[in-house]
């Protein structure tokens, strides 16, 4: 239980990157990209049910995490964004689209703009809203519901619903999220 969820990405090895110590092809940093978008995918591939608990900042790598659970419940102080497309490159998972369409995510993307609990909650972002010390409480009252349900059952519904997400574009949106991703490291403002 933190005040924030995460902020993002550890920056030490994007450092690096820019300083040239471990400058690599474009090739190689769409393979390493896509490596770090199947760690990412095991969340989202879990044959249970996986529920975000959100207060303060959820940025960055931060949403890249959060973006891959089933469910996010948030607190009232939650702000989600993805302010490293300013100077750092696009989201490497990029289910933005998936979870917000894609007037929002050209509008986080364009902008780096962050959006507030209430905001994700319209938009089918968050599942929930509550008051900050009734995250981790609310989450796990979902989380409970869902536990009334044959297990079996459970974990079909919830495959039913990711293959259709599947179906409808996510996994190759991430193949060309990790080519983009590559092709933004080259900017200058990288």
């Amino acid at each position: 239980v933190g005040e924030h969820f995460s902020s993002g990405y550890d920056m030490a090895g994007h450092q690096k990157h820019k300083l040239g110590a471990t400058r690599l092809g474009v090739i190689q940093d769409i393979q390493r990209i896509r490596k770090h978008g199947q760690r990412w995918r095991r969340i989202w591939e879990s044959a249970i049910p996986v529920v975000a608990a959100v207060r303060g900042y959820c940025l960055a790598g931060g949403t890249d995490l959060a973006l891959h659970t089933d469910m996010i419940v948030c607190g009232k102080s939650a702000k989600f964004g993805f302010p490293a497309v300013r100077h750092q490159g696009v989201p490497p998972t990029n289910m933005w689209i998936e979870k917000v369409g894609l007037a929002w995510t050209k509008r986080l993307m364009l902008t780096g703009d962050l959006l507030g609990a209430e905001t994700a909650l319209q938009l089918g972002l968050a599942v929930e809203v509550v008051d900050d010390d009734k995250v981790d409480e609310a989450a796990l009252a979902l989380a409970g519901r869902m536990a009334l349900i044959d297990k079996e059952l459970l974990m079909a519904n919830k495959l039913n619903a990711n293959l259709a997400a599947d179906a409808m574009g996510r996994g190759i949106v991430q193949q060309i999220s990790a080519v983009m991703d590559a092709v933004g490291h080259r900017a200058e403002a990288v």
